[in-house]
């Protein structure tokens, strides 16, 4: 997922068939592709939108062919069940979900409040990132905060997924290295990267925070004079 995200990205303008494809191939884990279409559709990248449809639907009619109907049945079972049972009722400790909602429960939170605050969360981070690709700055910026905003989005993340975070990290230090770093910018990217690291050791959702700084690190970088 973290290959399909980075690759859609960097050939979102070079290849955008390509990069379309990748995004297409992304719906193996649909909650991480909540954001990409309203951007896509916002800077009418519509080669991109329609190369990454077209593939889902190839993907979804292939697995009917292969499997039969049974297996989409069971899928969409399954999905129910397990938004269920991780989501709503915690059979998997909170602590091991990377997301607002879960870091909510964790906390004593109703399910009920816990989904306002995610929606709200998840909602200012996509208005923030169509704002920041509506804006003339660094495209490695722009893609960096889109891929952030895959993480901020999705209800259901385990510390596994959190892979894709180095797509976001990777275009941060590749535009530090180019424009060079702002303050206590390569401290964050290594606390974040820590953070990831140390979580078998911990029992928090430490992997929530290293979201939560690299998604400041971005918002400084977008909202810096530099």
């Amino acid at each position: 997922t973290a290959a399909l995200i980075a690759g859609t990205l960097a050939l979102l303008d070079r290849r955008p068939i390509a990069a379309g494809i990748l995004l297409g191939l992304l719906t193996v884990k649909p909650q991480l592709g909540i954001a990409f279409p309203l951007i896509l559709i916002l800077t009418g990248r519509w080669r991109v939108f329609i190369a990454a449809a077209l593939t889902a639907v190839i993907l979804a009619l292939a697995a009917y062919l292969v499997f039969g109907a049974e297996t989409w049945s069971a899928f969409l079972d399954a999905i129910q069940h397990q938004a269920g049972a991780v989501l709503d009722r915690g059979e998997v400790a909170f602590r091991k979900q990377q997301t607002v909602h879960a870091l909510m429960r964790l906390f004593g939170s109703s399910d009920a409040t816990a989904w306002g605050v995610h929606i709200a969360v998840a909602l200012a981070a996509l208005g923030f990132t169509a704002w920041l690709w509506i804006r003339p700055v660094d495209d490695r910026l722009k893609k960096a905060a889109l891929a952030m905003t895959a993480l901020l989005a999705t209800p259901y993340l385990y510390t596994y997924d959190l892979v894709v975070l180095a797509v976001p990290l990777a275009f941060l230090f590749r535009l530090g290295r180019a424009r060079g770093f702002l303050d206590y910018e390569m401290a964050g990217i290594g606390l974040a990267s820590l953070l990831v690291l140390i979580f078998p050791f911990v029992k928090w959702p430490v992997g929530f925070a290293a979201v939560a700084v690299v998604a400041a690190l971005i918002a400084r970088g977008a909202l810096s004079p530099t």
